[in-house]
Order: C-alpha cells, then sequence, then structure tokens
C-alpha cells in the first residue's frame, strides 16, 4: 500500500516550509538573494540543513519560492488599489504611493526583488511579475480612457511605460541602502515626483489637485 501521509504531517512540513521562508525572507532583507544559502537559511529557521532538501532541492529552487512569494504580495497590493472605489487617477496615483512607500520599508529586500543580478531562472520569474504589475495598471488605464481622465493611447504601452516610470527612479536609492551606503531619504517627495509624472505622461494632469495627493499619502504614511 503506497504511503499517503497524515493530516497532521502535511500540517508540520507546510509550518516548516513556511518557516524557512520566513527565514530565508530575513536574510534578503538584510543581504539580499547573493547572501542567501541554502545553510544560512536552515540556520536562521532551526533546520538540519540536511533536512532543507526535503522542501528545497537546491538554492534556486528556494529563490524562487521566496521570490515569487514576495513579488506575489506586492502585485496584489496593487490589485487591491485597482478594485477600490476610485477614480483611475486616483488609483493611479495609490498605486505609485504604495509601491514607493513599500519600497523603502524593505530597500534592500526591494533592490533585490527589483534589480540585483540574478540567475537566469530568477530573471524570468522577474520578467513574469513585471508583467503582472503592467496587467494592473493597464486595467486602470483602460478605466481612464473610457471615463475620458487619460488620452486615447495603447493603453498595453502605457501600462510597461508606467512600470518602468514607477520602478526606475527608485534603483539608485535603494542601491544605496543595498550597499550600505545609505543615507536619510524623502521618499515622499519621491512618491509625489513619480505619481505626477505618470499621471502627465497619460495626460491627466489636473485630474489631481494637491490635496488629493496629500490624501494618498496620509493613507500610506
Amino acid at each position: 500500500m503506497a504511503y499517503r501521509e497524515t493530516p497532521k504531517t502535511q500540517a508540520r512540513k507546510a509550518d516548516t516550509k513556511a518557516k524557512i521562508l520566513d527565514a530565508a525572507r530575513q536574510i534578503i532583507a538584510l543581504k539580499g538573494f547573493s547572501g542567501l544559502t541554502v545553510a544560512t537559511a536552515a540556520k536562521q529557521a532551526g533546520v538540519a540543513t540536511g533536512s532543507m532538501y526535503r522542501y528545497f532541492p537546491n538554492k534556486i529552487e528556494l529563490c524562487t519560492a521566496l521570490f515569487r512569494q514576495l513579488s506575489g504580495r506586492e502585485v496584489d497590493e496593487m490589485r487591491a488599489i485597482a478594485k477600490l472605489d476610485l477614480s483611475p487617477a486616483q488609483a493611479l496615483a495609490r498605486c505609485c504611493f504604495n509601491f514607493t512607500q513599500r519600497a523603502f520599508r524593505a530597500p534592500v529586500q526591494s533592490y533585490a526583488l527589483m534589480a540585483e543580478p540574478l540567475d537566469p531562472a530568477l530573471e524570468m520569474e522577474r520578467l513574469v511579475y513585471r508583467r503582472a504589475y503592467a496587467d494592473v495598471y493597464q486595467s486602470i488605464i483602460e478605466r481612464g480612457i473610457e471615463a475620458g481622465d487619460f488620452e486615447e493611447l495603447d493603453s498595453h504601452t502605457a501600462s510597461l511605460a508606467v512600470v518602468g516610470m514607477l520602478a526606475e527612479p527608485l534603483l539608485a536609492p535603494l542601491h544605496q541602502f543595498y550597499c550600505g551606503e545609505s543615507a536619510p531619504y524623502d521618499s515622499r517627495k519621491l512618491a509625489l515626483s513619480i505619481s505626477r509624472l505618470c499621471l502627465n505622461s497619460l495626460g491627466a494632469k489636473d485630474q489631481l489637485q494637491d490635496k488629493d495627493f496629500n490624501e494618498q499619502f496620509n493613507e500610506y504614511a
């Protein structure tokens, strides 16, 4: 008779796997993917190194699982904003604020997800999630075009451009944190600039006033 795991065994394995991923996340948050090894994750999680291979055959598998978990959470944040009862301009502004503020709450981790040189398999994961972000922004842009809030333009191309406009300005300051050379940084000012740039590029520069931006900041302070 084939062996079948009991619900108790399955729950224990799931709990151990979650502990390993959380331990790996803590390492990534301090050192990036380059600082993560199977051995360091095992030690951080309180798991025997040999037991790690029951859950993740190698470092790439561990990094891939962690990359999907962390990036998936960020995309879910954007999706949740897109579902709120907001105008397209408000929704896009809130996405900008949220993305920027969350990036600076875990700057080393954010840089690792966005730009740290990685194995080709992880680079592919990065492309998958950039596309997922773009899909969310495309849905907002299409609503804005339909409502007359945004100019008539190719929503697919525009959404990809928004992904770039959101991420690229963050790389230099996040890289400083990644290199341990960080200094106090005004992430709010940067978020405001990025948000205005994104809205202006869509022809919506008059859609939000200063008070609207301040409300967005208060929401995600």
